[in-house]
């Protein structure tokens, strides 16, 4: 996405790439965040050296910025970065550390995550858009030793709706959440559709759910599955 940004100086550049994540960071679960610079970054007239400089902000649950860190990368450069040490300022919540994440860079420039879990780690996009013109689906399994959570957020700088309806045969229940401004929601699925999702030992339920909602711009969606191995160690796959 291409925005017109305030810079250090004041001056209005323009060509920058915003995206935001949904991103975790502590011993269980944490994020690793990649930044591609371009091959060349243009110099825009009357600015100067070209802008080289990325900005990463991180807002907690509530939607308030709780750190912000500005590097610089070579052209054709990747640079990685772990995220649970730029989280530390940010509260637990059902276990997790979790937070929205705002990188800014110059045009040209790819972010990619990757999700870091005990037994595993996986890459997974940023969410996907949810407005009044655009609805995401996301397969669902139900089933023993095994978890799939919501994850929601709101870039934008107005209070938004989501509705989330599952669809399990003839049956279709939903729940809406209210974000404020860049306001984060996780939840569990099979806790939020308990009497739904509950499957006798060795079997499993398919469904699917529909996220939507009526807002203009600046909601996210994404679904993190979680299931346990032998030996007990969630092993995290990202649906996208």
């Amino acid at each position: 996405m291409s925005d017109d940004i305030e810079t250090k100086s004041g001056a209005s550049r323009i060509f920058r790439e915003r995206e935001s994540f949904w991103v975790c960071g502590g011993s269980e679960l944490g994020t690793e965040l990649f930044i591609l610079a371009p091959a060349a970054f243009e110099e825009q007239e009357g600015e100067g050296p070209p802008d080289t400089e990325s900005v990463l902000t991180l807002y907690d649950v509530n939607g308030i910025e709780f750190n912000t860190i500005r590097i610089s990368i070579p052209r054709g450069q990747v640079e990685v970065l772990e995220l649970s040490s730029l989280m530390e300022g940010c509260g637990m919540h059902f276990g997790l550390r979790f937070a929205q994440l705002v990188v800014d860079s110059p045009e040209g420039t790819l972010h990619r995550c990757r999700l870091l879990g005990p037994e595993n780690a996986t890459f997974f996009s940023k969410p996907i858009k949810i407005s009044d013109q655009h609805t995401a689906f996301f397969p669902v399994v139900f089933r023993e030793r095994h978890d799939s959570l919501l994850c929601l957020v709101n870039s934008s700088d107005e209070h938004v709706a989501a509705k989330c309806r599952l669809f399990k045969g003839k049956r279709t229940p939903e729940h809406v959440f209210e974000l404020g401004p860049k306001e984060t929601v996780v939840a569990s699925l099979e806790t939020l559709f308990e009497e739904h999702a509950t499957v006798n030992a060795g079997e499993e339920l398919r469904a699917y759910i529909r996220i939507s909602s009526k807002c203009s711009e600046g909601l996210g969606s994404q679904l993190i599955e979680s299931t346990l191995s032998e030996d007990g160690e969630p092993h995290f796959t990202s649906i996208n």
